[in-house]
């Protein structure tokens, strides 16, 4: 009984535990950089490093939806010609997202500093981070072509390369005679990012798409219908896990923006095994309605490797405040229960994430993304009421409670879509 069950999911588990050692990697040796910054700059510098490290991460992330969409539709392309015309097509979109959000920077970042931070100072900083995030979004353009292949040694590989070429400069920075300031730290970021995405874009060009106008009106109308959900959803989705960060230098100071920022760095151990299991969830749920038998060998894999993510987050509660006197010193430990509470959460995203990628097999981004919306506008509510009562910990409980009602309709209205599917 248990070969039966367990066998078919040798492959799931090889490119999970694959994209996992990848993305491990990459994402702790981003931990890495976040502990040499914290512990050189301090709680102050820190938290304005947060919100410069938000905003970048943000940028580049809702970019991402193009990449969605490409892996979509290239997993069921007629031909190689096919997939090269979506990727096209994926890469003018992010090219016009870049240049919009350029233009865009400096009035969006004076309003967020001036209007939702109310502190004027920081639209210099922002500025560099959406310019950062824009360069960055083309390493993964790049990245998607061997996801959807399902090559994810090599995906693994360039989601890690960014954030170690980060940590080489840090390096060079402190043993070098330049001061390691805020600054210079910022400066490190936007020039890896630039050279990454420089380089990212030459690859495309020369080596797949060769040009980037014209393109294919079906695939450009295919991925705009598509893809307008999807990329709303990016949006509210990578908003939202920010929503509390952005809004918390309105009520508190940039020493325990640090310590909230301390606090989500330790959450990323948790957001490193949800990006994995949404890298290989993703292709494989675009065929996972193909059959019955097929279906059911989707739900199984996602329950074994929810309930192994599942069993980390207990540990992190546990061990929380350890961790963090550890890695970043005891002028962090305030930042114990913050971790506690948003892992609290986190129990509830995980549940959700693998059958969440459903609605793109079922070709229904639209009700996804107003599955989003209803999230965004929780979140915000509760925002609006728990941050001038609680402070940081009103944030997390906020981000927490979104958690739990955001899961319970998600999974309320996809068994409802599911019931509608006729199998094949």
């Amino acid at each position: 009984m248990f070969s039966v069950i367990f066998n078919p999911m040798k492959k799931t588990i090889k490119d999970y535990i694959t994209v996992l050692i990848g993305t491990v990697f990459g994402r702790g040796v981003a931990f890495i950089n976040s502990i040499i910054i914290a512990r050189t700059l301090g709680k102050e510098d820190f938290g304005r490093f947060t919100i410069f490290f938000m905003i970048m991460v943000l940028t580049w992330m809702i970019a991402q939806a193009f990449d969605s969409v490409f892996v979509r539709y290239a997993k069921t392309a007629q031909d190689e010609k096919q997939k090269i015309e979506f990727l096209r097509v994926s890469f003018f979109l992010k090219v016009v997202y870049g240049f919009g959000a350029a233009i865009l920077a400096y009035p969006v970042s004076w309003l967020i500093a001036e209007v939702c931070f109310r502190k004027p100072e920081m639209t210099s900083l922002i500025i560099l981070a959406i310019l950062s995030g824009v360069f960055q979004a083309f390493l993964m353009t790049v990245a998607s072509i061997f996801q959807e292949k399902e090559k994810f040694n090599t995906f693994a590989f360039l989601y890690a390369s960014y954030t170690f070429s980060i940590f080489i400069m840090l390096l060079l920075l402190q043993t070098s005679v330049v001061a390691f300031t805020l600054e210079n730290v910022v400066f490190v970021y936007l020039f890896i990012s630039i050279i990454v995405g420089l380089t990212s874009i030459f690859l495309l060009i020369r080596r797949k798409i060769k040009y980037v106008w014209p393109v294919d009106p079906k695939c450009l109308w295919k991925c705009v219908h598509f893809g307008k959900w999807v990329f709303g959803s990016m949006i509210l989705a990578f908003v939202f896990y920010r929503v509390d960060t952005m809004l918390l230098p309105r009520y508190v100071s940039f020493d325990t923006v640090g310590v909230y920022g301390v606090a989500q760095q330790i959450i990323m151990i948790i957001s490193v095994l949800a990006g994995t299991l949404a890298n290989v969830f993703l292709p494989k749920a675009c065929g996972a309605l193909q059959s019955a038998d097929v279906f059911k060998k989707y739900i199984i894999e996602s329950l074994v490797i929810v309930a192994v993510i599942l069993c980390a987050i207990f540990v992190l509660i546990l061990f929380a405040g350890k961790i963090i006197l550890f890695l970043y010193g005891a002028k962090y430990l305030d930042g114990e229960k913050i971790v506690q509470i948003l892992l609290c959460g986190w129990i509830f995203y995980i549940a959700f994430l693998p059958f969440g990628a459903l609605f793109y097999a079922l070709d229904d981004t639209r009700t996804r993304f107003l599955i989003d919306v209803f999230r965004f506008l929780v979140a915000i509510v509760l925002m609006v009421v728990l941050l001038p009562l609680y402070k940081e910990f009103g944030a997390a409980w906020g981000i927490t409670i979104t958690h739990l009602l955001g899961c319970s309709v998600g999974f309320g209205v996809l068994f409802g879509r599911l019931r509608q599917h006729k199998w094949s």
